[in-house]
Order: structure tokens, then C-alpha cells, then sequence
């Protein structure tokens, strides 16, 4: 009976610390969520793509489509590179993660937080000197 009782209380004090050892909140944003819904709705381009002070324009031309795998496509060109993406909620903060492989896609990889959100619009900041802005074609 004693080690019967010392098994659940060392199985409570693991689940209570589990349960308890993380501050930080973060939760998964599921495709149908308003944000993810908007963005896999068609085409977009970057109209904006601030870089420390300097606005950069080597993405003029790039169409990206955000597909509800976690694919993002950006064709340019006729030439088609493929990268990932996702949603989530931190501290009550929509973000959104993109990530590619080659340069100058790549330039794009960040966790970018959702400033607005629209049918035709998104705006995206790093939270400092870094800001994204694309439009629905």
C-alpha cells in the first residue's frame, strides 16, 4: 500500500510540474482561423519589404500562394520555389512563420507578427525596424 501511494504521489508531482513548468503561452492557429483563412485565398505580392531602414524591391515580380499544407509557392518568372509556413498565437499575438531555403526568399524567413489583416491586405512587422506588406492580386 506504501509504494502504491509513493507511485501516485510522484506521478501527481510530475503532472503538476508538466502542467506548471512552462510561462511562456503559446497555442497553435488552426488553417480555419480567420488569418490563415484570408491568406489561403488566393494570390499575393509583396509591396513592401522594409529591411532595416531600406525598403528592398528584389521581390518585385514573385506571386506567392499560401496552400493549406503549410506550402507557400512563390513563382516568378515561370520558376517555382517552394517554402513553409504557419500560424500561431503568442501572448495573444497573431504570428506568422515563413520559411524558404534560397536567397532571396530566404531574406523572408522570420516569425512575423500580424499588424492587419484583410481580404486584400496584410501588414507584417519583426517588432522592430523589419516590415512586410502584401496584396492580394
Amino acid at each position: 500500500m506504501k509504494k502504491l501511494l509513493s507511485i501516485l504521489m510522484i506521478t501527481a508531482l510530475m503532472l503538476f510540474g508538466a502542467l506548471t513548468g512552462c510561462n511562456k503561452k503559446e497555442t497553435s492557429v488552426k488553417p480555419t482561423t480567420t488569418s490563415s483563412l484570408v491568406m489561403m485565398q488566393g494570390k499575393w505580392k509583396i509591396t513592401n519589404f522594409n529591411h532595416n531602414g531600406t525598403n528592398e524591391s528584389h521581390f518585385t515580380g514573385y506571386e506567392f500562394q499560401f496552400g493549406v499544407n503549410g506550402v507557400v509557392t512563390a513563382v516568378k518568372e515561370g520558376i517555382t520555389t517552394k517554402g513553409y509556413w504557419s500560424t500561431r498565437t503568442e501572448n495573444n499575438e497573431q504570428k506568422l512563420n515563413i520559411s524558404f531555403d534560397s536567397y532571396p526568399l530566404k531574406e523572408l524567413n522570420f516569425d512575423w507578427r500580424i499588424k492587419k489583416i484583410d481580404t486584400n491586405i496584410m501588414n507584417l512587422s519583426d517588432g522592430g525596424t523589419e516590415y512586410l506588406d502584401f496584396q492580394k492580386l
